[in-house]
């Protein structure tokens, strides 16, 4: 049985080549005792991510049917099917697709490929494991602002080492993990051709408590003068297609304002307000900032809370301090959260929040945070395990 079981989980197929393809979910609703059917229909003809059934509200959907026919005349694809979540993503099937086969599931008898003759070629359906890569992260932080302030480790020694926004100015930059710019990011293999990286795990532990997330930062710009209270205009250069659908929409991002010179100004502010456009491309949108710290350190990262209904940011237009930070220098940056590590004490093995197959750009800027649970300084040492699919 195959089930969305929130609104918020998602049947997504990523193609591999420009090739037209369908995919089609018949699904039944279970809420109490009541049962209602409906369908979904995705067709496409490029590479990508594509969403193809959604969860819904206070029901449990059955995925009943999955069909996905390479349609094309021409063209082999990779199809890599799975079920993205807030707390697990899973590959259900992974299978290459000559012109005119297809991929199915039916919930009584499972998964089977079928050739362009509606031949079974059942060797076809199963998913090749392939050895997992390891990354080591080791880094050695200095005390956070306060308990409850998230912390960013780019700035720290460690491996990989510093990572720092460099000087693209107000309109900011998108990142690239493989380029030399953003040295300092988790260090991602290539993808072999026609795979997608996935990340599996992340597993460790700290000196301290800690909740620990890895967060790909699409974009960062520089040059916000601190100690401005007026508007401050931002033209923000376009993100990278990293964003939940592997698009440029943003759509699953936050936006944070990350501390990289110490602060001085002498009390909270809440006064920080963004203009940005969210990610389904509605302009004119305000984000605000709860509290901004008295003289906040280094790698302090303080997130922008979104309009009501908003869930990501496409691009930014200005930025207001409202009240001067008076010294010190703070980046915007745009970041797609994705494995999560609890360390529930001093150096006791991390218990994972976030696993599984989780598709994720060779060019993310893979950068550590910290979800402060104490004052003093985290030293965190764990390994990211990764695989092509």
């Amino acid at each position: 049985m195959l089930l969305l079981t929130n609104a918020s989980d998602e049947l997504k197929v990523i193609t591999t080549t420009n090739a037209g393809f369908d995919v089609f979910v018949g699904y039944a609703d279970l809420s109490g005792g009541a049962v209602d059917v409906g369908n979904a229909l995705t067709s496409g003809s490029a590479a990508g991510t594509y969403t193809c059934c959604t969860g819904a509200a206070a029901t449990k959907r059955n995925m009943k049917v999955i069909n996905v026919i390479n349609r094309d005349t021409a063209l082999s694809c990779r199809f890599t099917v799975y079920i993205f979540t807030a707390a697990m993503n899973s590959i259900l099937r992974d299978v290459t697709l000559a012109p005119g086969e297809s991929l199915s599931y039916d919930d009584q008898v499972g998964w089977n490929v079928y050739d362009a003759s509606g031949r079974v070629e059942v060797k076809q359906a199963e998913v090749v494991p392939i050895a997992a890569e390891p990354y080591t992260i080791f880094k050695v932080g200095t005390a956070a602002e306060a308990a409850g302030v998230d912390y960013c480790f780019a700035k720290d020694a460690g491996n990989p080492g510093a990572w720092s926004p460099g000087t693209p100015g107000i309109n900011g930059r998108a990142t690239d993990g493989t380029d030399a710019a953003d040295a300092g990011c988790v260090p991602l293999k290539p993808a072999a051709a026609g795979k997608t990286k996935a990340l599996l795990s992340m597993l460790g532990s700290a000196n301290q408590v800690a909740t620990l997330r890895l967060m790909d930062v699409l974009w960062v710009n520089t040059g916000i003068a601190v100690a401005t209270t007026t508007a401050q205009a931002i033209a923000s250069a376009a993100l990278p297609p990293r964003d939940i659908d592997s698009a440029v929409n943003g759509k699953g991002c936050m936006v944070g304002l990350l501390v990289t010179v110490a602060t001085t100004n002498a009390a909270a502010i809440a006064t920080i307000t963004l203009n940005y456009t969210n990610s389904a491309g509605v302009a004119g949108r305000t984000a605000t900032i709860a509290t901004f710290p008295a003289s906040a350190v280094v790698g302090t990262v303080v997130w922008f809370l979104l309009a009501a209904g908003d869930i990501g940011v496409s691009s930014i237009q200005g930025i207001t301090l409202g009240t001067s930070l008076v010294a010190g220098s703070v980046s915007l940056i745009v970041a797609r959260p994705y494995c999560i590590a609890a360390s529930p004490s001093a150096s006791y093995p991390s218990i994972p929040l976030v696993q599984g197959n989780l598709p994720v750009p060779e060019n993310a800027c893979l950068l550590l945070f910290n979800s402060a649970a104490l004052i003093a300084a985290v030293q965190a040492n764990f390994v990211l395990t990764a695989q092509d699919i």
